[in-house]
């Protein structure tokens, strides 16, 4: 994240995205936001790592009998700048991290790119999942009540979501219920 700033010439120390953005909007705007995202999301998505315990519990809850699939609202071609393909960055980034005992990027019916946030609530609901769990509040505001949704990094006033701050917290939502 940090690179993308000083490219963009903001001065940096350690950025989340959230905090990034903030300052991107506030100083440059929508338009500069949305170039800044096409990189984040190809030239500088080497920089990414998973949060802590991410994995962990990915393999835990493999073992448990949960079927594991990723539904991501995330377009062919960003919006503006640079035209590359963020499907194929983010799962050349994917594969390159992710143990196959944990998922197997081969098999095409655990990892799907919508690129509507409708399709990707429309995707979800389709798969039948027991429980999604997703940083962007407004996906799960609208996936069926039957959906245990849970809201990562965030807060909410909605009392049917869930919050979680940690994967470990994730962890015990799902698996010591």
């Amino acid at each position: 994240m940090s690179e993308v700033l000083k490219e963009e010439r903001y001065e940096s120390q350690s950025f989340d995205k959230e905090s990034a953005k903030r300052l991107i909007l506030e100083r440059k705007g929508n338009l500069e936001w949305t170039e800044a995202q096409g990189k984040l999301y190809s030239k500088y998505l080497s920089h990414a790592e998973f949060f802590p315990g991410a994995l962990d519990f990915l393999r835990e809850a493999r073992i448990s009998g949960y079927d594991v699939v990723i539904v991501s609202h995330k377009t062919k071609f960003p919006y503006e700048g640079e035209r590359v393909d963020l499907q194929a960055c983010a799962i050349s980034w994917l594969q390159s991290r992710l143990p196959s005992d944990i998922l197997n990027l081969e098999i095409s019916e655990n990892l799907f790119f919508e690129e509507t946030k409708k399709a990707k609530i429309d995707r979800i609901s389709e798969l039948g999942c027991e429980v999604f769990v997703d940083d962007l509040e407004e996906i799960l505001r609208d996936l069926p009540l039957r959906i245990m949704r849970i809201l990562f990094r965030g807060s909410s006033d909605d009392e049917d979501l869930v919050t979680a701050t940690s994967w470990s917290e994730v962890r015990d939502l799902i698996l010591c219920r």
